[in-house]
Parts: C-alpha cells; structure tokens; sequence
C-alpha cells in the first residue's frame, strides 16, 4: 500500500478542478463510487467552512392520522385506526418516508435500531365531562399514559423519546369512560401518530 505524505491538498492556481480517485469533477474527490474512506482511530476532523451530507437524515419519519371517524367504546381501550398517511390532493398532511407504519394493522415498525420521538393526539366529538386517556404501546404493551378530563373535545396527547430494536412496533390505544361510544375526529389535525429518528 502506497502512502502519501502531505501538508496540504488544494486546487491548482487558475483551475477548480483537483482529482484524487478517478472521477473528474470541479470539486475535491477523494475515492470512488463504492471505495471506502477511513479516518483513523484518534483522528479529529476540523471543520471552519460548510459541512454537507454528514447530517441525521432522521429516517424513518412518519406522519399518520385517522380519516374518517371511528367509535371508542366507553370504558374500553381501543387501538386508533390511522389509515391515512397523505391524501391524493396533497390537501391533508401526511408522510412515511421509509414505508415504516402499517395501514391496515396501525403499527409504526421502525426495523432501524435507534432512538425515536414519538408524538400523538386525540379528540373525541364528545362535550360531556369524562375521562380520556391515550396509551402509547410497545409490542402490545402500554408504556406511557396520558389523561385528561374531557369536558368540550379537549385534546389528549403525549410526546416522548423512546429506544426501538430492529423488531419493536409501537401503536396508541384511546379509552373513554363517557357512559357510551363515542367517535374520534376525522382529519390530519385531530387524531394523529407520528414520529422520526433521532440517532
């Protein structure tokens, strides 16, 4: 293996163009598609300019909300139906850049191990004072609880910072204890999972 020994690596005067590999670019390349750059154990890098693609892409995020209205039984915990990630108008807010949540079962499953925020909201069309309470659960089991006590479609939420193996799924669960069903909001604005990589 070859070593080259240098102070420093710059453009040639009058020109923008410096090769290192094999692709003539008007930028400093280092490598090739495919090679592997290493920088050693110990080694510092110092940057004094404009850093680019170094950056948390913070995948996979998502965005998914309940489109329609959907009944929560009194006194029962009902997981949320989010069946909606974007509409075809672009009208309603919506994403899921990896495909990670599932429509028909409602589970975000991240399959990245990492570190994850999380967020959720409820409404009810209920005006009546009651308990409302949203559960975020981790492979089937509630992890975190919220409360409030509805007296006019007040919202129940939670946001929280939480580690996922490759394997975890997580869904929200909304219980009610009103005397009888009541639906949950329709719309990207009331009733919402969502959440994204932090590392």
């Amino acid at each position: 293996m070859s070593k080259v020994q240098v102070d420093t690596i710059d453009t040639r005067s009058g020109t923008s163009t410096m090769q290192i590999g094999s692709t003539n670019t008007s930028t400093i390349n280092i490598g090739v598609s495919g090679d592997t750059v290493n920088i050693p154990s110990g080694v510092t890098i110092a940057n004094a300019g404009t850093a680019t693609g170094f950056a948390e892409n913070n995948k996979p995020r998502f965005y998914a909300y309940r489109n329609g209205t959907q009944s929560i039984a009194n006194n029962s915990y009902t997981v949320v139906q989010y069946n909606a990630k974007s509409s075809s108008d672009g009208s309603a807010q919506g994403f899921d850049s990896d495909n990670k949540f599932d429509t028909s079962t409602y589970r975000f499953t991240p399959t990245v191990s990492g570190f994850y925020y999380l967020a959720a909201q409820g409404v009810t069309d209920s005006e009546s004072s009651h308990n409302f309470h949203i559960v975020l659960r981790k492979n089937g089991s509630g992890i975190l609880r919220s409360k409030t006590q509805n007296v006019n479609r007040n919202t129940v939420s939670f946001s929280m910072v939480i580690e996922a193996d490759s394997n975890d799924y997580f869904d929200i669960e909304l219980m009610q204890d009103s005397g009888g069903g009541r639906n949950i909001l329709s719309g990207y604005e009331y009733n919402y999972f969502t959440g994204f990589k932090l590392t």
